[in-house]
């Protein structure tokens, strides 16, 4: 039983350093990333920007949204970059558009289309009909709280919680035990 309580109490006591470390990282970020997601996220909103101008500009023009080609041939014609309209999928089917979009944004009118941009970890989009994008610019919604020292704070709370429950799952030193070993290095 004391082993058990030892490894349950030394396991609590790693994940509350853990947590305190998060803590004091969420704090004092080191390398904002959410600053850095949020930056590149305003390059991709620039470039849904650039390419929805030439699809609707073409439409106004053509009475027809471009085909997939002659997105592409414009797409090529964008300076070249991590977030260009080079990498974007210009989507024109409706069948194609993928559900959770049309949930968020609702049924696509006729001559809708779809910017679809790889972001590395997952997609972004630019629906036509909705005219607007699954981009988020606001760094409040990074954070569980809104924010890092609020975030910080809960983490830190956490972590204090679960080391002081750790120190109770700790079993108590056994006073017979410390008897027993000062007897024995008195009598050598």
């Amino acid at each position: 039983m004391i082993v058990l309580r030892k490894l349950v109490g030394g396991f609590l006591g790693v994940v509350a350093a853990l947590l305190v470390c998060l803590a004091v990282a969420e704090v004092f970020p080191w390398g904002s990333g959410v600053e850095h997601t949020v930056a590149n996220a305003r390059e991709i909103e620039r470039a849904f920007g650039q390419a929805s101008a030439f699809v609707d500009g073409f439409s106004q023009s053509h009475n027809r949204v471009p085909t997939e080609q002659e997105f592409s041939v414009w797409a090529a014609t964008q300076p070249e970059g991590v977030h260009s309209a080079r990498t974007f999928q210009f989507l024109t089917s409706p069948s194609q558009f993928p559900r959770e979009i049309t949930q968020k944004f609702g049924t696509p009118t006729p001559n809708s289309y779809l910017l679809q941009y790889w972001r590395g970890e997952w997609f972004e989009y630019y629906a036509s009909w909705a005219k607007a994008s699954t981009l988020e610019l606001n760094p409040k919604s990074f954070y569980l709280l809104g924010s890092p020292i609020a975030d910080g704070i809960a983490l830190l709370a956490l972590g204090l919680l679960v080391a002081v429950v750790a120190k109770g799952v700790w079993p108590p030193p056994n006073p017979s035990l410390h008897r027993t070993c000062a007897k024995t290095r008195a009598g050598r």
